[in-house]
This record gives C-alpha cells, sequence and structure tokens, in this order.
C-alpha cells in the first residue's frame, strides 16, 4: 500500500491512536511518548507534508517500538494531492 501524503497533524493524530501522547516540541520537531512502559519516543518534524521517507522511517520506527502504527493506520487518513500538484485555477481558488 502507497502512504498517502500527510502532514505532521495528521501523522501526529495516527501515532495517537495506537498509544502515543504529546510530550513536548523542540523547535520543529514534535516529540511523542507511548503511554505503556517502556515509554519509548518518538520525533516528528513538524512540516505542512512529511516526505514519505521521513514517515516511512518514523512508522518503521514505530513498528519497532511496538507501536503498530504501520501503513494501514495511516492510509485510514484524508489524502491530499502533493504540494505543487494543483492547477492555477484550484491555486486561486484556494481548493486543494
Amino acid at each position: 500500500m502507497k502512504l498517502p501524503v500527510v502532514s505532521a497533524s495528521d501523522a501526529v493524530k495516527a501515532f495517537r491512536k495506537v498509544g502515543y501522547e504529546f510530550d513536548v516540541q523542540h523547535g520543529s520537531h514534535i516529540i511523542l511518548r507511548h503511554a505503556d512502559p517502556p515509554h519509548r519516543r518518538l520525533s516528528v518534524p513538524s512540516h505542512k507534508e512529511l516526505a514519505k521517507g521521513t514517515l516511512s522511517d518514523v512508522d518503521s520506527r514505530s513498528r519497532a517500538y511496538g507501536g503498530r502504527v504501520h501503513r494501514a493506520s495511516l492510509g485510514s487518513l484524508p489524502l491530499r494531492a502533493p504540494r505543487g500538484s494543483m492547477d492555477s485555477n484550484q491555486r486561486l481558488k484556494g481548493v486543494s
């Protein structure tokens, strides 16, 4: 399954579904902490659009920690067109 184009806030919502909670934000990175011991942490870059490689890496680290977000949870997020893929009419109307 292909990874969707998601924002950091969408990714955080998916990680919350599997037990991660907001811990702290350092600059442009959101640090999530798992609610159950051993309280593993994940760092999610706070961008409007996460690169697929970055999203895949964060997803694989969560699975290594037992988070099991996996692609199914990320796939349930609303799909958005990649930034820059809109035509000029859509940009003028503010439609994504």
